[in-house]
C-alpha cells in the first residue's frame, strides 16, 4: 500500500540527506534546491512503481540538478528543451547510484506510455520532432523502439553523453538549432513547390507530350519520397493522423509537455487531502523566561507594598509564621527522602561505573607473581580503568494551571525535596512553571516583544506564555532558601482553597500577587520551548545529558500557528492571525515532520518526538497527576486503548498507585496518583484503637511511604 509517509522516507533514503518532504495538493512534483523542499503531489491511481519513479526523479534533481538552475537556462532555448535533456542525465545518474531503481523506472514509464500519458498512442513515432523523440528514447526506449535517422543519432550520443548541467544545455541548443535549420529547409522546399502548383495543373491540361512526361516525372519523385519518408511530409491530411501535436510548433517538447499535464490530472484536487506544514521556530527565551531574581524580587515587593498599606489602615502585617513553622517541619521531616535519594543515585551510579570497567595489562612487571613464573604466564601488573560517567543536567516543568490548585503543595513539596537532593549531589537545574498569563509582560515591560517571528505556517507561541523560573541551582544558598520558602508560601495558600471555610479558619491568609495565580495549561508549548531551553542551560552548564522532568495533572492547551493572508477588502495588505492546530497539520523542524496533530495529545506526542530528534542527548520524563477516578482514562488514553497494554498498567497503578506507560512519545511516562504526593504520611491511631486498627494504620504509613519514594526515585535511573 502506498503511504505518503513511506514515500517521504524513501525520498530522503534516495537523496542521502534529511530533505523537507511535503504531500501537497498540487499539479506536479517540484523541488526547490535553495530550501532542500521536496513537494510531490498526492496522485491517485499510481501503482507503486510508478510512484518509486516520480519520487526517484525528483530526488535526481534535488542531487544533481544545481541552484541556479533558473538563472542558468538561457533564455533563447526552450526550457522544455533543457527539462529533456536535464531528466536523461539525472534520470541515468540516479539508476547508476541506485541500481534497485532501474525497474520502478522501467515499470513506471511503461506503465505512464499504456496509459498514453505521452500523448503518443495515435502517432507514427517517425513523425515526431527529434526533441520529443529523443525524450521517448530515453523514458520508453527499453521497449518501444524510437526510430532515428542515421543523421539524427549524434544527437541522441551527445544527450547520452552529457555528464553536467551545462553539457544538457549545449546538448539542448544543438538540437532546438537543428530543429529551426530542418524547419527552415522544409519551408524552402515546400515554397517552389507551392509556386510551380498552377504550372502543373495547365501541363496535366495540356496535350502537350513533353509536359505529361514532366508531371509524371515528378509523380515519382513525390512518390518515391512517400516511399522513402513513409508518408508525404507536406501532405495535409497526413498531419490530420497526428491529433495529438501540433507538428509545426518547434519551441516545445511536446511529448514532455503532454507528461506534465497527464500527470497533473492524476494528481488529487481534493483539499481535504491538503495537509499543512507548520515549522517550528525557537522561542524568544529573553522574552518567555521570567528569571528567578525578578520572580523574587516581584513576590518581595508585593508583599512589601500589602504590609505597608496594612500599616496605613491600622491592620496588622502578614502573618507568615505559621506557614514559615510549617515550612522548617517540612525540610526537617524531607531530609529523610533527601538522603534516600543520594544514597540510591550513589550506589546507582557506582554499579554503573563497575559495569563499565576495563581491565588492561602494563609492561611493569609484578613482583608479587615472579614465583609464580613456571606455570603463570601473565606476571605483569594490570590497572582498571573506570570511565567518567556523563554529566547531567536536570529542568522541571511545572503545570501551573486552576486544576492543580488542590494538589500544587503536595507537588511543590516534591519539587523542593528533588531540588536538595540535586543541590547536595552537584546536579545542576532549573524549575519553570508553564502558565499562559498576561500580567508577566506587563511586570517586566516586553508584553509588545514577539515570541516568534510571525512567519506564514510556523508554530505560533501565545504571546501570553511565559517560563517562570521558579528555582535555579545558580542561585546562592540564601536566594535559594528565599525561593524555596516563598513558593512554599504560595502552594499553602493554593492548599487552604480546597479547604471547607471551618478549616480554612486555621489558615493564615496570605495574599498571591496576581502573577503568580493559577491559569491555563499551555503545556505543549512548554514542550516546543525545550530545544531553546536546552541551548540556554549549555551557556552556563557544561552538561552532555539533560533530563526535562514534567509534572501535570492535565492535557495541554491546544497549539496553534501563525498565517498571513493577503486582504484585499480594504486594500491590499498582509493580516496575520493566530490559528489553532487542527486536522492535517504537520509539524517541521530540519526536514522532519510530525503528523496526526488531530488533538491536543497527538500534538504533544508529535512535539516530544521533535525534540527527541532534534535533541538528542535530552530525556522527556513525564508525570501525569492523576486522582483514582481518572486514571482509567489517561491510561486508555496514552496507550491508545490497546487493551493488551492497558491492563498490565491499570493493575500496577491499583496496586502501587503509580504506573510506567510505555512507548508513548516520553522516555518514560509516570502515571502517579494525587494522594501518593503527600508525603506528610504519619503513623496515627487513636489511643483506644484495637491491634487491628493499629496493624491497618501502620500498612498504611508504609503504604503511603513507598508510593511517595517512588515519585522521588524515578527519575534516579534516567541520571545514575
Amino acid at each position: 500500500m502506498i503511504t505518503q509517509e513511506i514515500k517521504g522516507t524513501l525520498a530522503k533514503l534516495l537523496a542521502s540527506e534529511n530533505l523537507v518532504v511535503e504531500h501537497r495538493v498540487c499539479e506536479t512534483a517540484s523541488f526547490d534546491v535553495d530550501r532542500r523542499v521536496l513537494v510531490l503531489p498526492i496522485w491517485k491511481d499510481l501503482d507503486n512503481d510508478t510512484y518509486d519513479l516520480l519520487v526517484g526523479h525528483e530526488v535526481g534533481h534535488a542531487l544533481y540538478t544545481p541552484t541556479t538552475e533558473q538563472e542558468a537556462i538561457p533564455s533563447d532555448i526552450p526550457r522544455s528543451y533543457v527539462n529533456v535533456t536535464e531528466d536523461a542525465r539525472i534520470e541515468r545518474r540516479m539508476k547508476a547510484k541506485f541500481p534497485g531503481l532501474t525497474k520502478s523506472f522501467y515499470r513506471g514509464y511503461q506503465h505512464l506510455h499504456e496509459r498514453d500519458f505521452f500523448n503518443v498512442q495515435n502517432n507514427d513515432l517517425s513523425r515526431l520532432k527529434l526533441i520529443d523523440r529523443i525524450n521517448l528514447h530515453f523514458k520508453i526506449g527499453t521497449y518501444a523502439l524510437i526510430p532515428f535517422a542515421d543523421g539524427e543519432q549524434q544527437y541522441v550520443d551527445l544527450v547520452e553523453e552529457a555528464e553536467t548541467f551545462s553539457d544538457c544545455i549545449d546538448a539542448a541548443r544543438v538540437i532546438y538549432d537543428y530543429e529551426k535549420q530542418k524547419r527552415k529547409e522544409e519551408q524552402e522546399s515546400k515554397a517552389p513547390q507551392e509556386q510551380d502548383a498552377p504550372q502543373t495543373v495547365d501541363t496535366v491540361t495540356s496535350d502537350d507530350g513533353p509536359g505529361e512526361t514532366e508531371d509524371a516525372d515528378a509523380d515519382n519523385t513525390s512518390e518515391d519520397l512517400e516511399e522513402q519518408t513513409g508518408g508525404d511530409p507536406w501532405d495535409d491530411e497526413a498531419q490530420l493522423d497526428v491529433p495529438s501535436f501540433e507538428q509545426d510548433n518547434i519551441e516545445e517538447a511536446e511529448t514532455d509537455t503532454a507528461l506534465q499535464e497527464n500527470l497533473e490530472n492524476s494528481a488529487s484536487k481534493d483539499t481535504w487531502d491538503n495537509p499543512t506544514y507548520v515549522e517550528i521556530d525557537d522561542p524568544n527565551l529573553d522574552v518567555a523566561i521570567v528569571d528567578h531574581k525578578d520572580v523574587t524580587r516581584i513576590i518581595s515587593t508585593f508583599w512589601n507594598e500589602q504590609n505597608g498599606t496594612r500599616k496605613e489602615n491600622g491592620a496588622d502585617e502578614i502573618n507568615f509564621g505559621p506557614c514559615d513553622k510549617a515550612y522548617r517541619k517540612f525540610v526537617e521531616s524531607s531530609n529523610r527522602e533527601v538522603n534516600y535519594l543520594v544514597k540510591e543515585f550513589e550506589c546507582r551510579k557506582s554499579a554503573a561505573s563497575y559495569a563499565r570497567q576495563s581491565v588492561s595489562r602494563t609492561g611493569v612487571l609484578d613482583c608479587t607473581k615472579l614465583h609464580t613464573y613456571k606455570y603463570n604466564e601473565d606476571l605483569f601488573k594490570k590497572v582498571t580503568s573506570t570511565p567518567d560517567g556523563k554529566n547531567h543536567g536536570l529542568i522541571f516543568l511545572l503545570d501551573w494551571s486552576g486544576s492543580m490548585c488542590g494538589i500544587i503543595q503536595d507537588t511543590i513539596k516534591q519539587l523542593l525535596s528533588l531540588t536538595s537532593f540535586c543541590r547536595k549531589v552537584g546536579i545542576p537545574f532549573e524549575v519553570y512553571s508553564f502558565v499562559n498569563d498576561p500580567m508577566w509582560g506587563g511586570l517586566l515591560d516586553n508584553a509588545s516583544v514577539e515570541l516568534t517571528s510571525r512567519r506564514n505556517h510556523t508554530y505560533a507561541f501565545h504571546h501570553t506564555f511565559r517560563l517562570v523560573n521558579l528555582l535555579s541551582s545558580r542561585e546562592r544558598s540564601s536566594e535559594y532558601e528565599t525561593s524555596a520558602r516563598n513558593l512554599f508560601r504560595i502552594g499553602r495558600q493554593f492548599e487552604s482553597r480546597r479547604f471547607s471555610w471551618e478549616e480554612r479558619s486555621n489558615h493564615v491568609d496570605i495574599p498571591i500577587p496576581s502573577c503568580m495565580g493559577l491559569g491555563g495549561t499551555p503545556l505543549n508549548d512548554a514542550i516546543a520551548s525545550i530545544p531553546a531551553l536546552e541551548k540556554r542551560f549549555q551557556t552556563y552548564s557544561a552538561v552532555e545529558k539533560l533530563n526535562v522532568v514534567i509534572l501535570s495533572d492535565g492535557e495541554s492547551n491546544n497549539a496553534g500557528e501563525w498565517i498571513t493572508r493577503v486582504n484585499t477588502a480594504y486594500g491590499e495588505y498582509n493580516q496575520t492571525f493566530y490559528s489553532a492546530l487542527g486536522y492535517k497539520h504537520c509539524l517541521r523542524r530540519r526536514g522532519r515532520t510530525y503528523p496526526a496533530l488531530d488533538d491536543y495529545s497527538r500534538q504533544t506526542r508529535g512535539l516530544i518526538s521533535y525534540v527527541r530528534d532534534v535533541c538528542p542527548n535530552v530525556n522527556v520524563v513525564g508525570f501525569r497527576i492523576a486522582a483514582p477516578r481518572e486514571a482509567h482514562k489517561v491510561i486508555c488514553h496514552w496507550t491508545e486503548w490497546n487493551s493488551s497494554k492497558y491492563e498490565p498498567i491499570q493493575a500496577s497503578f491499583k496496586k502501587n498507585k503509580a504506573a510506567v506507560i510505555p512507548d508513548c512519545g516520553y522516555n518514560e511516562l509516570y502515571v502517579i496518583a494525587a494522594t501518593a504526593l503527600d508525603n506528610d504520611v504519619e503513623f496515627e491511631v487513636q489511643e483506644d484503637a484495637t491491634k487491628s486498627q493499629i496493624k491497618s494504620a501502620f500498612k498504611k504509613t508504609l503504604k503511603g511511604k513507598a508510593a511517595n519514594k517512588k515519585v522521588l526515585t524515578s527519575f534516579i535511573k534516567q541520571i545514575a
